[in-house]
């Protein structure tokens, strides 16, 4: 059983270890004398591929050195053992889940069904039930089994026969569509591949930056191994009886009976700068595992008190750009967010404050400027589009050269109360014609009203580049993935509407299911501020790291109740039917894992930022996490942690971090 096994905490040098594996399979591929498989290496997400490139030119390794994400690995095994299922996107599955909701006989789920947001609930549980190989009928079985217990609840029966019924419902709708889910095509392609182990021809895989494993992936190593005898190399930042990686102990153990090579790394200091080293090695060290006596941050570890958000926002650019007058580029910074909420505001004040920002994380298209516009434009087309809709598509970078036009119009929308798109409209006092067209085509066929809505995203995202042969900069590159991401989301409802007319979704339908689009924003030139969630960066390490929004529910997060089938119910199944399925209470392991993959990714300077208050001056409580880290420094960090004030809405002159700051604190001292 080849599989090789490298386990070690944050900064062990896995990643030496995998690529010297990888150099030798691809040296081995090249060999004259004794030709092999050429090497493949999976990374967890498009963002970590042009790096890994990048790193693999860079020693030498360019000819035969491939590197795909886990889901291209899934394709290729696919097209290798003849498998021919054709996967939905996200938005796709949960039209057809829509569509088996609204046609389905409820009466226990009736009141649930027609709440907003039951069928991506729904679309949830379903995709969860498939990662766990969980069918249909052995679902509808196993709860019917349970239903009839002689403890279970008399209305047991019937909810979860509904429930079961949407479930069959739904693999039978996909089934006549002759498509299938994301989780259905691992199963199907890892299937074939069992079926015919000799297309994959032993071909070297390795795995690096993956810091757990979906039970599909699991299987898709297992596979590799026992069935085709391929070589496999897999790393996993988990360390033995530390609090911090207890998230990770399941999968470790798992796999380790497969490996017949087991390479436990030890931990590794000299990545840190020199200064830095005593407390940041410290901190990776024993966090959640105090031991010893507390000692000196050193400047290495600092911690920001805000009085709300913006505050917050503030606090954490002013020490940013202060890293950069001190010789540090944007690019060898991160923000690191546990959700994306925060991340308009910051982004806000870190560009007031001159500093270039990406972003590598998944944002709800709404939350895109360009998404935001496009959704915009649409909704104006619309009965029910208002005044607000027109001046945010107007408002969208790219749509107009100068913003005083929308400025007047804004204006004059006030002072009429104007209320309605049309009014808006008229105030205008000029024809918009991609309106004018959009409303037509919203009366016709929904590929009409499609095809221009996209002529619309294309004419605003490209207009700022035509003729420029330029560079995409980070918010350019935003717009080109949302494009990206909003006209393969186009062409799967045309695909759903051409395979089965009653999935043809009216104008509101489409701008609806493009509104729970999310946007993989990542992969730009690398010269920003970095804003991610703590995941997105474990492979990577940066010059300084800010981790935002420590706050006590948001970070760690708190459990939330799954609709379906909560905690207690999830035991009881467990132990009568054998189905396993995740149990929602355990996230504190997973949220101090995160936390540690967050505060292990800084070299010189880890900052840790939290509220006092909310906006409202409300008190609010700072994340356990915050006083995990404090236990390991002396009272030096808490006294000389920074601060900014609800109250203080300017800078103390010799604080103020821009010049315009300055000036505000100059008038303001008048």
């Amino acid at each position: 059983m080849p599989l090789t096994l490298i386990t070690g905490p944050a900064n062990a040098a896995k990643a030496g270890a995998v690529l010297e594996r990888f150099r030798e399979a691809l040296e081995r591929a090249g060999s004259a004398r004794l030709p092999a498989p050429e090497p493949l290496l999976v990374v967890p997400t498009s963002a970590d591929v042009e790096p890994y490139q990048r790193e693999l030119a860079a020693a030498g390794l360019v000819f035969g050195a491939e590197v795909v994400t886990f889901a291209r690995l899934l394709r290729r095994i696919g097209e290798r053992a003849g498998y021919t299922g054709r996967p939905l996107g996200d938005v796709a599955c949960e039209r057809v889940v829509d569509a088996v909701v609204g046609a389905a006989e409820l009466r226990v789920l009736a009141a649930s069904a027609a709440t907003p947001g039951f069928a991506r609930a729904a679309g949830r549980f379903f995709a969860e039930l498939q990662r766990g190989l969980v069918t249909p009928e052995r679902f509808t079985a196993g709860v019917r089994r349970w239903a009839a217990e002689a403890d279970a609840p008399p209305g047991r029966r019937a909810y979860v026969e509904e429930v079961a019924g949407l479930y069959a419902a739904y693999h039978r709708r996909l089934a006549r569509l002759e498509r299938v889910d994301a989780e259905g095509f691992a199963w199907g392609a890892l299937d074939a591949l069992r079926a015919d182990p000799a297309s994959w021809d032993a071909r070297p895989v390795f795995l690096y930056g993956f810091d757990d494993l979906t039970p599909a992936q699991q299987d898709a190593v297992e596979a590799l191994v026992r069935a085709c005898g391929a070589p496999v190399t897999l790393s996993l930042t988990y360390e033995p009886g530390r609090a911090a990686f207890a998230a990770r102990a399941a999968t470790v153990q798992t796999l380790r009976p497969l490996a017949d090579a087991v390479l436990e790394l030890p931990e590794r200091a000299e990545h840190y700068a020199p200064a830095a080293r005593p407390a940041l090695h410290r901190l990776e060290r024993e966090l959640f595992d105090p031991a010893g006596a507390p000692v000196a941050p050193n400047g290495a570890v600092r911690l920001l008190e805000a009085g709300g958000e913006r505050a917050e926002a503030e606090l954490v650019g002013a020490a940013l750009l202060e890293l950069v007058r001190q010789g540090a580029a944007p690019g060898e910074l991160a923000v690191l967010l546990r959700t994306a909420e925060e991340a308009p505001l910051l982004v806000q004040t870190l560009e007031g404050y001159g500093l270039p920002v990406e972003r590598d994380e998944r944002v709800p298209l709404p939350r895109t400027r360009l998404g935001a516009g496009l959704l915009a434009f649409g909704r104006a087309a619309l009965a029910a589009g208002t005044a607000a809709d027109v001046l945010t598509w107007l408002r969208t970078p790219g749509k107009l050269a100068a913003p005083g036009p929308v400025d007047v119009l804004e204006r004059d929308v006030r002072r009429r109360e104007a209320r309605d798109a049309r009014a808006a409209v008229r105030l205008w006092g000029a024809p918009l014609p991609e309106l004018v067209a959009l409303r037509a085509a919203a009366a016709g066929d929904v590929g009409g009203f499609v095809d221009v809505l996209l002529a619309e995203l294309e004419a605003i995202w490209t207009a700022p580049h035509v003729r420029r042969a330029e560079v995409l900069g980070p918010a350019a590159h935003a717009d080109a993935l949302v494009a990206a991401a909003v006209r393969a989301t186009a062409g799967e409802l045309r695909g759903l509407a051409a395979a089965d007319p009653a999935l043809r979704p009216g104008p509101a339908a489409v701008l609806e299911a493009l509104a729970g689009l999310e946007v993989r924003l990542g992969g730009g030139a690398g010269t920003g501020v970095l804003l991610a969630d703590p995941l997105a960066v474990r492979a990577r390490r940066f010059r300084a790291v800010v981790v935002c929004g420590l706050q006590d529910g948001a970070f760690p997060r708190h459990a939330s109740a799954e609709p379906f089938l909560d905690d207690a119910d999830r035991r009881s199944l467990a132990r009568s039917t054998g189905i396993v399925l995740r149990l929602h209470e355990d996230g504190l392991a997973e949220e101090r894992y995160r936390f540690y993959s967050a505060v292990s990714r800084a070299q010189e300077v880890l900052m840790l930022a939290f509220r006092a208050s909310d906006e409202e001056g409300e008190p609010q409580l700072r994340s356990p996490f915050v006083d995990d880290v404090r236990d390991l420094f002396t009272d030096e960090l808490w006294t000389g942690r920074g601060r900014r004030l609800l109250a203080e809405l300017t800078w103390p002159p010799a604080q103020a971090p821009t010049p315009l700051e300055l000036r505000r604190a100059q008038a303001a001292a008048l």
